[in-house]
């Protein structure tokens, strides 16, 4: 490689460096505890499947808590479509965030480490070291199907493994949770999926 090739080589990765770069924030951060994740919170989902052609209302529930310690608890949730059972699992507390993991399938959410406090200058690591979340935006306030959110972060996401892929864009809201989810899973047939939060119940 010449200098001029090597020069170049190193200019293309400071820039992608740059624009993987966590954003400042113009709004305040989000705390663990403006994450709300307790016994009969709720959120109903449109969810639009691209792989099945399907538009479905899904009905994301917190059911049961265990507690592990003083610094960590379990807790078990469903997804329901039509009243039937499609997805279950659990979320984990932790001091720095949650993680939650589907136990049947990951009808709304694939296994995902959120890590607190979420600000302009978040990133974080995954379930994996393949697994890469940073803040890529933030909005002062931001609509979905005609609900406006304040103070709403947008994380970007990326699994890359040699037989998997995953590129997911996650909006999240103060004190509601995650109001937005779009991603493309490119095993062998690509399926792009978005989730848009039509309302909640939160205690």
């Amino acid at each position: 490689m010449n200098s001029k090739n090597a020069i170049a080589f190193i200019l293309s990765i400071i820039f992608l460096a740059a624009c993987n770069k966590p954003k400042p924030s113009n709004i305040g951060d989000i705390k663990m505890s403006d994450y709300p994740v307790k016994v009969n919170d709720s959120w109903t989902y449109q969810v639009i499947d691209s792989l099945h052609h399907v538009t479905d209302t899904a009905i994301f529930s917190i059911t049961a808590k265990t507690v592990v310690n003083s610094d960590s608890s379990i807790y078990n949730y469903q997804t329901t479509v039509n009243n039937v059972i499609v997805d279950t699992g659990t979320i984990t507390q932790a001091i720095t965030g949650y993680a939650y993991f589907p136990t049947t399938s990951s009808y709304l959410f694939s296994t995902l480490k959120l890590r607190f406090p979420i600000s302009g200058h978040s990133g974080w690591q995954g379930d994996s070291p393949a697994d890469t979340l940073y803040v890529l935006n933030s909005f002062q306030s931001y609509t979905v199907l005609g609900k406006t959110y304040a103070n709403v972060y947008l994380i970007n996401r990326r699994v890359m493994m040699v037989d998997n892929s995953l590129q997911a864009t996650i909006y999240i809201a103060p004190s509601i949770g995650i109001i937005r989810e779009d991603f493309v899973a490119s095993p062998w047939i690509p399926q792009n999926k978005s989730i848009r939060l039509i309302s909640y119940s939160i205690n």
